[in-house]
């Protein structure tokens, strides 16, 4: 049983993770665009959130985090099986 709490807090580590990259891809889509007046010139440029990359990401992390939750519901099925052999010893 220790490998499968070992698996079960890895995947809810995982989703933990994706959980909180989630948000910051949200956030970054959730920013305003920078925008620089028709009449003024900036040499730095008006910086501009990624929301491609945070788009991909917010993508990306779902998949993780569905992934992550698919592992912790395996877990909980191996250990019901485990837990229903050694009841019939």
């Amino acid at each position: 049983m220790a490998n499968l709490s070992a698996l079960t807090q890895t995947a809810v580590g995982g989703l933990r993770q994706s959980l909180e990259r989630f948000d910051r891809a949200a956030a970054t889509l959730a920013q305003p665009l920078a925008l620089v007046a028709e009449d003024q010139v900036s040499i730095e440029g008006a910086k501009s959130p990624d929301w491609v990359g945070a788009s991909v990401d917010l993508r990306v992390q779902k998949y993780a985090a569905v992934a992550n939750l698919r592992v912790l519901g395996t877990a909980a099925e191996v250990e019901r099986e485990a837990l229903a052999i050694g009841a019939r010893r």
